[in-house]
Order: C-alpha cells, then sequence, then structure tokens
C-alpha cells in the first residue's frame, strides 16, 4: 500500500496516526456547520466569505508575523499560495451561491464532488490507470448528478437547474484548492500558508462586491456574531486544520474524509433549519456519497491474500 492509499504521516516529525486520525474528525465536524451558518447568514455571498476569511486571517495573523519559513519563499510558493486563494475565493462564492437556490444537503452532496478532481490529477500525476472500483464510483456520483437533471425534481421549488450548476462549480474550484495546497504545503508552515491564501482569497472577494456593487460591510450585529462563528469553527476549525493535516495526509485522504460532511450537514440542516431531504433528493445524496467512499476508498493488495494466510 503506498503513502496516498492510507492515513501515514509523509514526514518522519509527524504527529502519529491517532493524532491525525482525531484531527480529521475535528475538522469534519466543523466543516459540517460552515452550510448551516451560512444559511442562517442572509447577506451577498462575497461578503459571507470575506469576513469568514477576514475575521479567521486576523486570529492567525499575529502567529503568522512571528512565523519564519524554514527556507525563503520564492516565485513558485507564492504563485501556488495565490492560485489556492483564487480557488478558494471561488469555491466560496460558487457553494454559497449554489446554497441559497438548494436545500443544504442536496447543495453539500453536489459541491463534495470536489474529490474527482483531486483524484483524477491524482492518478494521472502518478501515471495510475483508473481502476474498476473507481470507474465504479464515478459512474455512482454521475447517476446521482444526472438524476437532479432528468428527473422530475427539477420542476420542484426547492431545487433549480442554477443551483446544481453553482454547486458543481464550487466542487471544480474546491479541488483546485485542495490541490494547490498540498503543493506548497509540504514545505510551508500553517501559519504562514493560512493568512496569505486567505488575505489572497479576500482581494478577489473585495473585487467581486465591487464589481456587483454589493455591501461589504454587515448591517447587524447578528451577522457580525454568524461571521464569527462561520470563522471560528468551519474555517479555523476545519479549513485552517486541513491546511496543516494537507503536509502529512495525502490529499485524497483529505477528500475522503470531507465526504463526511454531507452526513453531517444534511443532519444539522434538519436540526436547524428543519429541511428533511425528499426521498428523490435522498437518492442523489446516497450515490453521491457512496461513489466518492468508492472512489477515494484505499486499494486493496491484489495478493494480500497469498502473504496473510
Amino acid at each position: 500500500m503506498s503513502k496516498s492509499d492510507s492515513l501515514l504521516p509523509t514526514s518522519r516529525q509527524a504527529p502519529s496516526p491517532v493524532i491525525l486520525q482525531g484531527a480529521v474528525a475535528i475538522g469534519v465536524l466543523s466543516v459540517s456547520s460552515a452550510a448551516v451558518l451560512i444559511r442562517l447568514a442572509t447577506a451577498p455571498p462575497a461578503q459571507i466569505a470575506f469576513w469568514r476569511l477576514g475575521l479567521a486571517t486576523l486570529v492567525l495573523g499575529p502567529a503568522a508575523m512571528r512565523a519564519r519559513p524554514h527556507r525563503p519563499l520564492n516565485a513558485w510558493h507564492w504563485g501556488l499560495m495565490g492560485a489556492a486563494g483564487v480557488a478558494l475565493a471561488l469555491h466560496f462564492m460558487f457553494w454559497i451561491q449554489s446554497l441559497t437556490l438548494l436545500p443544504v444537503a442536496v447543495s453539500t452532496a453536489l459541491v463534495s464532488t470536489h474529490p474527482l478532481l483531486v483524484a483524477g490529477v491524482d492518478r494521472i500525476r502518478n501515471r495510475q490507470r483508473f481502476s474498476r472500483p473507481v470507474l465504479l464510483g464515478m459512474g455512482f456520483v454521475m447517476s446521482g448528478v444526472l438524476w437532479l437533471f432528468g428527473s422530475g425534481l427539477m420542476s420542484s421549488a426547492r431545487l433549480s437547474l442554477p443551483g446544481i450548476l453553482w454547486a458543481l462549480g464550487g466542487a471544480f474550484f474546491g479541488g483546485l484548492y485542495i490541490l494547490a495546497g498540498h503543493n506548497v504545503r509540504q514545505s510551508l508552515d500553517t501559519v504562514i500558508y493560512a493568512p496569505v491564501v486567505y488575505l489572497a482569497a479576500m482581494v478577489v472577494l473585495a473585487g467581486v462586491s465591487l464589481v456587483d456593487r454589493q455591501p461589504l460591510w454587515p448591517h447587524s450585529p447578528r451577522l457580525w456574531i454568524l461571521y464569527a462563528l462561520i470563522a471560528l469553527i468551519p474555517t479555523l476549525g476545519g479549513h485552517t486544520l486541513f491546511n496543516w493535516l494537507l503536509r502529512y495526509v495525502p490529499a485524497t485522504t483529505i477528500s475522503l474524509a470531507l465526504v463526511g460532511e454531507i452526513a453531517g450537514s444534511g443532519l444539522l440542516a434538519w436540526l436547524v433549519l428543519g429541511q428533511l431531504p425528499t426521498l428523490g433528493q435522498l437518492v442523489t445524496i446516497v450515490l453521491v456519497g457512496l461513489g466518492l467512499t468508492v472512489i477515494l476508498a484505499p486499494p486493496r493488495r491484489a495478493n494480500s491474500g497469498r502473504h496473510h494466510k
């Protein structure tokens, strides 16, 4: 089994597997709260994403200013961090927009399809063929997505074609964000990487607000509280924690763990927002979740039975 097939450290000084697994679990629970908190904040998507990252950057800023990189930052570092910031901004923009048009569980399931891009690039990079389980998993995911396009659910007021497209766009940029982060995180600490990426994303989000002539300043104390919760729980406790994990854990492992966000977000949406998926929506959620699990699950050794009797 290769490094990319299990939750194994990629550095000699990496934390123990127990600590890494615990961090992954905390990260999944934290990011699961994002969709519900975002739905409670009635504000433009760019504003929500801007302050989510802005408040998190304020927390990380002092540590970032004291930190010293192990090696001087070069154009490669800055370029990848800039690309990750742009991808993160677009991921949030597309996903938050989809949450205004789709139920939380459906939107989260669709945006969680980003592992298809991560797994595809990983296999191409390592010159690996797509195995039968991976192709089967892709079939499950595509079936779940096509179900929304082709079924009678499209006539429902709770679902819309633009919402589906926004969510899939969010998945694409989410995959780019993870790939860029995994490449640069091998040589940069989280306290340096995360604030730079978040600031790059904030510049993009501020530009979008300016072009769309949308307010960037929250108009009520309630929004400030929600933004603080979004920054604290899913951003620092989720995205920033995953940024730290990317130094020790393969990107495909992070993506597989994030499949759990589908169930977590759906459960919170039911408890907080009263959103209970219909049977048709549940078909899509189950197909997407099953497909992603099959795609990202560590492959079995072909000859394991011969050596372990």
